[in-house]
């Protein structure tokens, strides 16, 4: 049995790597394609690139375990039953649960491999990589510039601009210089366009002007009263002007900032979050409930002010305002929809901050349940991938890789629409997360019984013979 456990490991182990690096493959495309605009051509040193990919590779490769076992898992058996070699161990007495024995203690090695990444690895480097994305997001002002306000995110400078076009270019552009501290000297510039780009070391944002007029105020020379200080407007059909970013570019802050965010805590941080956000709800219950009672205490006041000694329930029936003076009745009723409106506004409030609280809980509760379905998911994974290879008996890249896509797609809609469902609160958090695993558990149960008992469900000759008139050959029916 040692020798057919490693001749199992050598055959399952190769496909395993090379799906593998395939699917890290096209996860790390992904993540190229997203945040591209944030990571190239800002003049950043290749090391701060790799310390990007390294950062993400470790949720990146979360994702990949799973699949890359359903893949190797069919390639493995597909194969062997293709060259009938499952069907020689099998005549051999050796069940079905005896030749995955090997294949199910990688797969439950690999399954280790993803809790621990789940719980402690991917959270660190979360806290790292979403720490050093925001640092270079904010690396290259020119291309956090908005249109329609003033953007001052460089400092002593101030610019406005009404759109930009694709290429780049600014229209309607105005630049507020307040560089010259010492001389109190301040520039205005305005463009009919404008164009901006910042230099390879990123310690100057070349801005090219045209149609330009620059408005300048001088201190003034004599203190006197009534000294006009001078003031000069010089007109250019180009102009090159230069912003000093000494400071500006890739400026590190501190991790701890976001250490609060439910995807840079490891599980037992995640744990205390939880139980911490649980009694924030009831805070805005007991503020409105203060409130009611502030505000039923205060009419009952003003009621025995008025003369009267109702009770504080009758202060909301129409006997209890007819009861009130004529003259007092306007005043009266006035306040009241006041305070009515109050109300309304207040707890509008409160619902919204509520319903926001709850959002911020459920993904906190979302997270956590991920750190255990998703590792659960490799072991199920291999479980569909093995028996369904040994059952459709076809090796290579080809229908067993289409069958993993297909069962991987609906694994992640299924997911992706689960945790949607849980944060919107329309379902359980629980059943949002645990969702597809409910359903791919019985589909590997059903696949793995299948193949232990040498069905034929993916047979084509034998789904031939149940057509009606397959049976009958020349008039004869055959076996």
């Amino acid at each position: 049995m040692k020798k057919l456990h490693i001749l199992l490991l050598r055959a399952f182990v190769p496909p395993f790597l090379a799906s593998f690096s395939i699917v890290l493959f096209i996860l790390t495309l992904q993540f190229i394609s997203t945040y591209q605009n944030d990571i190239f051509g800002k003049g950043f040193s290749p090391g701060v690139i790799a310390q990007l990919f390294f950062y993400a590779m470790a949720n990146l490769i979360k994702i990949s375990l799973p699949i890359s076992l359903l893949v190797a898992g069919l390639m493995t058996l597909g194969k062997l039953g293709e060259q009938y070699e499952l069907a020689a161990i099998k005549s051999s007495g050796v069940s079905l649960f005896r030749v995955m024995y090997p294949l199910l203690m990688f797969g439950a090695l690999i399954t280790g491999i993803s809790f621990y990444l789940s719980w402690f690895v991917i959270p660190a480097t979360n806290l790292k990589l979403y720490s050093l994305l925001y640092d270079v997001k904010q690396a290259k002002p020119e291309f956090a510039l908005k249109a329609g306000i003033i953007n001052s995110n460089i400092p002593r400078y101030r610019i406005w601009f009404r759109d930009r076009d694709e290429a780049g270019m600014m229209h309607d552009f105005h630049l507020w210089d307040h560089s010259d501290q010492a001389t109190a000297n301040s520039q205005h510039l305005v463009a009919d366009s404008a164009y901006v780009v910042m230099d390879d070391r990123l310690l100057y944002l070349r801005l090219t002007l045209f149609g330009a007029i620059q408005y300048q105020e001088k201190p003034a020379l004599n203190q006197q009263a009534g000294y006009v200080a001078p003031f000069t407007r010089m007109y250019f059909d180009s102009l090159k002007y230069s912003l000093d970013m000494t400071g500006v570019g890739l400026q590190r802050n501190d991790e701890s900032l976001f250490s609060r965010h439910q995807y840079t805590q490891n599980v037992l941080e995640i744990t205390g979050s939880i139980d911490s956000l649980k009694t924030l709800p009831r805070k805005p219950a007991e503020a409105v409930r203060r409130l009611l009672n502030q505000q039923i205490r205060i009419d009952t006041a003003l009621a025995q002010i008025a003369g009267l000694k109702p009770a504080p329930t009758q202060l909301y029936t129409r006997s209890a305002l007819e009861l009130i003076p004529a003259s007092q009745q306007p005043a009266c009723l006035a306040r009241a929809q006041h305070t009515a409106r109050q109300m309304k506004q207040w707890c509008a409030e409160q619902q919204r901050n509520l319903k926001e609280h709850r959002e911020v809980l459920n993904k906190f509760r979302i997270e956590y349940q991920m750190m255990f379905a998703v590792p659960l998911a490799c072991i199920i994974m291999l479980f569909i991938g093995a028996p369904l290879g040994a059952i459709i008996r076809k090796g290579g890249l080809g229908l067993p890789s289409i069958i993993s896509i297909l069962f991987f797609i609906v694994y992640y809609v299924l997911l992706t629409q689960g945790k949607k469902l849980a944060i919107d609160g329309a379902v359980p958090v629980w059943f949002g997360v645990w969702m597809p695993v409910m359903i791919i558990f019985p589909i590997a149960l059903y696949v793995t019984y299948q193949s232990a008992t040498d069905s034929r469900l993916f047979d084509l000759a034998a789904w031939r013979q149940l057509l009606p008139g397959r049976g009958k050959t020349n008039g004869r029916k055959t076996g």
